[in-house]
């Protein structure tokens, strides 16, 4: 694998901030309520897919540019600015028919002032992708984790003034706001307004594609919460909204951070087919081999997950957070693989089969609500394994491998971590082994699996921490 010191602050640039967030989530799921964060989680699906909106894949498009000027930058700035500001314009308009929709009190204005990060953020787009671009994922790491540490310990106190939702809304402006304003004096790039219609048109043939994929796949993987929402109540949603935010730590938060990193390199590598296709399955392998048995464990203690991490009043997301960590086992295969055809630049490849998996998995969810409310997640596990598929599909069919060949590697790697998970269930439904000595057995088998199974797929545990801690312990 190359470029290891870049996936390495890659990742830390990922569970950083995401520690400080569950530290702060430990004490705010004590101070709030359920329905504070359901008031938040049902709007999540209209944030993220405005914030596709506003960088439009642009930021993408100034990473994969070989040469990139000043107006490139410029026109990039400009367009974000103004789609931000007519994102906000209209989210602010519409808010109190988004409260009638979800019968939430105080939506109105909790939409209206969160609304703001989409200006703010829309700042530190460029000087994001300048970094990125010439991988300086260790300062992107310092950012990400100031900007959460600080946002966090205002949202506490504000918790403890009881201003309710209020202090989870000003976490997101803070964190907005620190963060683009220590993006811009790192990258030394103040935006600038300015456009040429010639930069625009060559970066947006990327970004186009790019854009319609996320706001897709943003929409798929928000609709639970805002269904939940809406067809259960908003206590439910705020269960359903803080299971994400743990699984999105343990395996979302991961390939973020290596689909962040991975971008730039293999885009570079995108000529030699045979040269990416080696880099590809050598992070596929690895990933996929040291997240899932974690997932597994994550799922097969839920219960635990959640009392530590949330309380008792929380246990009700337990039962979510079992079946999203399931899910995202499988979201997992499909998001390194949405990367791979990412990165060969086979964007609009990648658009057409994301309208495909997505209106599938979008009406096998729908179909799952028909049922029953509680059957939701069960229809969205579903639905990731066709996404899974679809996408496995469309890229053996770009790098001419065997469709089936590589299903086969896939369930190889899987192999361990399911005999782990087997055996683990085993003890603690048929056997009924305490909690305690099932989390001890957990961990001396985690502790064979890492460092004499994997070794066995040519990944060396061992080594590998021993050069991470040497090169840390130099510094």
């Amino acid at each position: 694998m190359q470029h290891k010191d870049a996936y390495l602050w890659g990742l830390t640039s990922k569970f950083g901030p995401i520690t400080i967030q569950l530290v702060s989530n430990f004490v705010l799921a004590r101070l709030l309520t359920p329905e504070d964060f359901g008031t938040v989680g049902v709007l999540a699906i209209f944030f993220t897919m405005a914030s596709a909106l506003i960088d439009s894949g642009l930021g993408g498009s100034l990473v994969k540019e070989e040469k990139i000027s000043s107006i490139d930058c410029k026109t990039i700035a400009t367009f974000n600015f103004f789609v931000s500001l007519t994102l906000y314009l209209v989210l602010f308009s519409f808010a109190s028919n988004i409260e009638a929709f979800f019968q939430i009190k105080n939506l109105t204005n909790v939409t209206r002032l969160i609304s703001l990060t989409f200006i703010i953020g829309a700042w530190g787009i460029v000087p994001n992708a300048l970094l990125s671009r010439e991988l300086k994922f260790k300062t992107l790491c310092i950012i990400a984790i100031t900007s959460n540490l600080i946002s966090a310990i205002i949202a506490i106190i504000l918790a403890l003034m009881n201003i309710g939702v209020y202090a989870l809304v000003l976490f997101y402006l803070i964190n907005s706001f620190v963060s683009v304003l220590m993006t811009c004096y790192a990258s030394k790039y103040i935006p600038k307004f300015g456009f040429s219609k010639k930069s625009f048109r060559r970066l947006f043939s990327f970004g186009f594609f790019t854009t319609v994929t996320l706001v897709i796949d943003t929409i798929y993987e928000n609709i639970l919460t805002s269904l939940i929402g809406k067809y259960l109540n908003v206590k439910h949603a705020g269960y359903m909204s803080q299971a994400k935010k743990i699984e999105d730590g343990l395996s979302s938060s991961v390939i973020k951070a290596i689909n962040n990193v991975t971008f730039p390199i293999l885009t570079k590598l995108r000529a030699d087919n045979n040269l990416f296709k080696k880099e590809a399955n050598s992070i596929y392998t690895l990933i996929s081999m040291l997240s899932i048995p974690i997932l597994l464990t994550a799922s097969l203690f839920s219960t635990i997950v959640v009392k530590i991490l949330l309380g008792n009043q929380w246990l009700n997301a337990a039962f979510y957070l079992r079946v999203l960590l399931f899910a995202g086992i499988i979201m997992e295969f499909e998001s390194l693989i949405r990367s791979f055809i990412k990165s060969y630049c086979a964007v609009n490849t990648l658009m057409k089969a994301t309208i495909i998996k997505r209106c599938v998995g979008i009406m096998i969810i729908i179909a799952s609500l028909w049922l029953s409310p509680y059957y939701l997640v069960y229809g969205f596990i579903l639905s990731s394994f066709v996404g899974y598929v679809i996408n496995s599909y469309v890229y053996c069919k770009l790098i001419h491998c065997d469709f089936w060949s590589f299903q086969v590697h896939t369930v190889h790697i899987l192999i361990p971590s399911v005999i782990y998970y087997s055996f683990m269930a085993l003890l603690a439904n048929v056997f009924c082994l305490g909690d305690n000595l099932c989390i001890c057995c957990s961990a001396a088998l985690l502790s064979i699996y890492y460092f004499y199974i994997l070794p066995l797929y040519g990944i060396d545990s061992r080594k590998r921490l021993g050069e991470i801690y040497k090169r840390f312990h130099k510094k």
